[in-house]
């Protein structure tokens, strides 16, 4: 009755095999993500908005450790004819369920797992600002008027969040 043997012998080989984890999502935020998923601009229809006018753009990055394909979502907001961006936001999510904008007002719910999340940025004078960075593993609830976007978060175990941001 060797065959027992060879089983634990094979057993102890498993067990005692070195553990490798998953290594860890890395990309350089110190810099713009290359790939432009999406150019949003106040002004439907005038294609100079998308290049020196005020806008957000959805970029994503790709990872430098894990499928090139797949990648994270950096949100970045530019000033009118400027150079660089006045505001980059770096998240680790992978996933845009949604987007609402309304006059100079963005909002953005991403999907990570088992949780959402939600940004906001809005301009005023010009200059973009974010005003919400918020997540929840409860609900989202996005709405919009003529001249704002209102953001509810609800888990049930917290007092419902919500956020109300005016276009201009």
């Amino acid at each position: 009755m060797k065959w027992w043997g060879i089983g634990f012998a094979a057993l102890a080989c498993i067990v005692s095999m070195p553990q490798r984890s998953m290594p860890a999502l890395e990309f350089n935020s110190a810099e713009l993500c290359s790939t432009v998923v999406a150019t949003l601009t106040p002004r439907f229809g005038d294609p100079s908005e998308t290049r020196t006018g005020q806008r957000v753009e959805v970029r994503q990055c790709p990872l430098k450790n894990f499928n090139p394909s797949i990648g994270v979502l950096q949100f970045v907001a530019w000033e009118a004819n400027a150079k660089v961006p006045s505001l980059v936001v770096d998240t680790e999510v992978r996933w845009l369920k949604q987007l609402v904008m309304i006059k100079g007002a963005y909002a953005f719910e991403t999907v990570n797992g088992a949780s959402s999340g939600v940004i906001g940025i809005i301009f005023e004078n010009g200059k973009p600002r974010k005003v919400v960075d918020d997540s929840t593993k409860g609900s989202v609830v996005i709405n919009s008027d003529q001249n704002s976007i209102t953001i509810s978060l609800d888990d049930g175990l917290t007092p419902r969040r919500t956020y109300n941001l005016k276009g201009k």
